[in-house]
C-alpha cells in the first residue's frame, strides 16, 4: 500500500491501562469505526494527519498491571514509537494506577511520548474527574484526552494528536530523531 502512495511515515503505539479502561474498545473504533467489546491484539490502519497519510499499528495489551511488566510488555513498549495510558472516568481503581504504569513505561523507554486518556467519557456519572486526569497528565508532561468509543468522541483527534508528537520527534530542526516536545495537551 505504501509503494502505491510514496513514502510513508509508520508508527507503531501500544496500549495500556487496567482491566476494564477501555483499551479495546478504543482501538475498535479506531482502527474499524465500531464500538465492540472483542478483544483482539494488533490493528494496523492508514490514517491521514494534516494532509499526510501514514500507517499506525496500534497494540492492544494484555499487560494491565501496577508491578513491574513481564518481559513480554517490555518488549511491547520497547517496540513502539508511543504509549496511550487509557483509564476508565467512571472507574477510578483504573485511575489509581496510572501513574505506576507511566513510571514502568518510562523506565523503558525514557523518551517515548505518552498520551493518557479517559475513557467512556459518554457516561454521565464519572468517578473520575476531568480535572484529575488534565492535572495528573500536567504533572507528567504527558498529552491529555477524554474520549468515548461509544459515540466516537475524541477517537480520532487522539490518535491524530500522537501522530503530531511523534512527526515533532522525528524532525530534525526539532533537535534530533527521537527527542519528543511533547507538552500537555488538553481536547
Amino acid at each position: 500500500m505504501a509503494s502505491q502512495l510514496g513514502p510513508m511515515d509508520a508508527y507503531k503505539i501500544v496500549v495500556i491501562g487496567a482491566t476494564g479502561a477501555g483499551k479495546s474498545c478504543l482501538i475498535l473504533q479506531v482502527a474499524r469505526q465500531y464500538y465492540d467489546k472483542t478483544i483482539e491484539d494488533t490493528y494496523k490502519k492508514l490514517i491521514t494527519v494534516d494532509d499526510r497519510a501514514c500507517l499506525v499499528e496500534i497494540l492492544d495489551t494484555a499487560w494491565d498491571r501496577e508491578d513491574t511488566p513481564n518481559m513480554l510488555a517490555r518488549s511491547w513498549i520497547s517496540e513502539s514509537s508511543a504509549a496511550v495510558i487509557a483509564y476508565s472516568i467512571a472507574q477510578e481503581d483504573t485511575f489509581k494506577v496510572v501513574p505506576s504504569l507511566i513510571e514502568n513505561v518510562r523506565a523503558i523507554m525514557p523518551r517515548t511520548a505518552i498520551t493518557i486518556v479517559g475513557t467512556q467519557a459518554d457516561l454521565l456519572e464519572r468517578s473520575v474527574s476531568f480535572k484529575a486526569g488534565a492535572d495528573l497528565a500536567a504533572t507528567n508532561s504527558c498529552s491529555f484526552f477524554e474520549a468515548s468509543a461509544k459515540t466516537s468522541e475524541n477517537v480520532d483527534a487522539l490518535f491524530a494528536d500522537v501522530v503530531r508528537a511523534l512527526r515533532v520527534s522525528r524532525d530534525p530542526d526539532v533537535g534530533g530523531r527521537g527527542l519528543l516536545c511533547n507538552g500537555c495537551v488538553v481536547a
